[in-house]
């Protein structure tokens, strides 16, 4: 095992997603007029939720299977964020990197058991540790994290951000909002973990990295995440409405573009 590094350190990189997220929301809602609330955007740095309204087995479909699938996504970032700061500690990482992975782990499984619970229909699935395994190469690491972190939550932290803004009901917004937080967090994270892994790795795997980010901001255009809801229910939970996704991916990656190759 490596030796851990220790950093005087103890801040993150610049976090421009805080900003840039927010306003690609605004940017994209004045290009598609669309009408959204506008506020400022504030992140907690505690990640509590605020108090919410909403109740177990909500009488909305729509809104129950939103829970359930964003239950379904926490558990499994659960599961992986527990590996990677295996790995995080194996590899030698700053030790400010693991204590903010280790509180971003725990917001995921308290956020897990929070939409578990507001579904009526909680995933059977226990919040137990995976066994760790054989410890991936660097590599692989950064690949998984530029894909999954990166792009992948960074992106679902955009698409909270305009729920915030577009969601009927106001108990579901401030749910939102507080998830927009821990994804804004989160994603942060991920994108300072990119550039340390960057920092140790060889040109080669750093060829392999960017092409898989990039790649990875490219599907996010052609996927859709959000099915099976209807356009009453995008309505409903403030989603993007059926083109509108692809349209706000394309705008994410093209700004958030200059960012991966910077260190």
């Amino acid at each position: 095992m490596t030796g851990m590094q220790t950093s005087s350190n103890e801040e993150a990189n610049t976090p421009f997603l805080l900003h840039l997220l927010p306003e690609l929301v605004d940017d994209f809602s004045a290009m598609h007029s669309r009408q959204t609330k506008q506020k400022a955007y504030h992140v907690s740095s505690s990640g509590d939720a605020p108090r919410l309204g909403l109740r177990q087995g909500n009488d909305s479909i729509a809104l129950d299977q939103w829970f359930s699938q964003r239950a379904k996504a926490n558990l499994g970032h659960v599961q992986d964020l527990r590996h990677q700061i295996l790995e995080l500690q194996n590899y030698g990482a700053p030790l400010h990197y693991v204590r903010r992975a280790r509180k971003a782990l725990n917001e995921k499984v308290n956020r897990a058991h929070q939409l578990n619970t507001l579904s009526s229909r909680p995933l059977e699935k226990k919040l137990r540790a995976r066994k760790s395994g054989q410890c991936r190469a660097l590599v692989d690491i950064a690949v998984n994290n530029a894909q999954a972190g990166c792009a992948e939550q960074s992106f679902g932290a955009l698409i909270a951000i305009l729920q915030t803004r577009r969601a009927k009901d106001k108990s579901l917004a401030s749910f939102a909002e507080a998830l927009a937080q821990d994804e804004l967090r989160h994603s942060q994270l991920a994108w300072d973990l990119h550039y340390w892994y960057r920092s140790q790795l060889s040109h080669y795997s750093l060829q392999i990295v960017d092409n898989e980010l990039n790649s990875a901001l490219q599907v996010l255009s052609t996927s859709n995440s959000d099915h099976p809801f209807s356009a009453t229910d995008h309505e409903e939970l403030g989603l993007p409405r059926e083109g509108e996704r692809q349209k706000l991916a394309t705008h994410f990656a093209e700004a958030i573009a200059p960012y991966a190759l910077a260190s």
